[in-house]
């Protein structure tokens, strides 16, 4: 049985605020690993570099996490303003 995984614009789509594919490219490019809020990282990646990343739907609200804590959003300290 296939394993049903969500690329960019279908984490894009399953958002409480849906955002478009390339929202979720610049999240991943401007918040990498290692960074101070580093995108959840995909559950697979299909084909060779850079490939297409694919997250399981359960990670859904992980990744809605994730976005509630970005810098600038509402409640949150800007980037450039101590906290």
């Amino acid at each position: 049985m296939s394993v049903r995984h969500l690329d960019m614009a279908g984490i894009g789509r399953a958002l409480v605020s849906p955002v478009s594919r390339h929202a979720v490219s610049k999240w991943r490019e401007r918040y990498p690993a290692g960074s101070a809020h580093p995108f959840p990282e995909p559950d697979v990646v299909i084909g060779d570099e850079p490939g297409v990343p694919g997250w399981l739907p359960d990670r859904v609200p992980e990744i809605e996490t994730w976005r509630a804590g970005l810098p600038g959003r509402i409640g949150r300290p800007r980037k450039d303003q101590p906290e």
